[in-house]
């Protein structure tokens, strides 16, 4: 007997997936699609979605909620989608905090997905929260373009956590010497700064 996949429970009401991110205290993600036109929307229904890593990942994390933007057009308007695929992640106010636009295959999807957890609980001021989720994205996808943003925002959130600027000034010394091309890297040399 084989193990059925799992797969994303997705909520198709808005307000509902919002309703139950307050009660459950999770962020919402809401993925704008244009399938079938959108060939990058086909893939992440086919291909990223599918994936048991990330249908796991999704539903315990998020409250998930599917957008077509053909009969969405004010949401998509009030949450600023130019592109598709495009997920956001929001909170039950409907605040974005963060944003993935065209296809990602799933590895990275999940990477980002982490990141957008770890913004999450930043911009709410869960400063311990969002530093142990980009702790595990920076190790767990080290070499990557999410592990580089991840170091970054890891600084920050330690930083914000005790005002404490060696925490800062350590997190961003490791960012600089594992992607020193890195775009996080050039953000975090400010001129003037020790």
């Amino acid at each position: 007997m084989t193990a059925l996949a799992e797969q994303i429970a997705w909520d198709p009401s808005l307000q509902h997936a919002r309703e139950r991110a307050a009660e459950e205290g999770k962020a919402v993600l809401l993925d704008f699609s244009a399938a079938p036109e959108c060939r990058g929307c086909v893939a992440m229904d086919t291909v990223t979605y599918p994936d048991d890593r990330v249908a796991h990942f999704i539903n315990g994390h998020f409250i998930p909620a599917r957008l077509r933007v053909k009969e969405n057009q004010q949401l998509v308007k009030d949450y600023l989608v130019s592109w598709t695929p495009n997920v956001v992640i929001a909170d039950d106010e409907g605040k974005v905090h963060y944003r993935i636009e065209g296809y990602l295959p799933p590895e990275e999807l999940v990477a980002h997905l982490s990141l957008g957890i770890g913004k999450f609980w930043l911009h709410r001021q869960q400063f311990a929260l969002a530093g142990e989720r980009f702790d595990e994205v920076a190790r767990r996808h080290a070499g990557t373009e999410a592990g580089a943003e991840a170091l970054y925002w890891l600084g920050v959130s330690r930083y914000l956590l005790g005002h404490d600027s060696a925490q800062l000034r350590s997190s961003w010394q490791e960012l600089a010497e594992e992607y020193p091309d890195s775009e996080w890297n050039k953000r975090s040399r400010i001129p003037g700064a020790s």
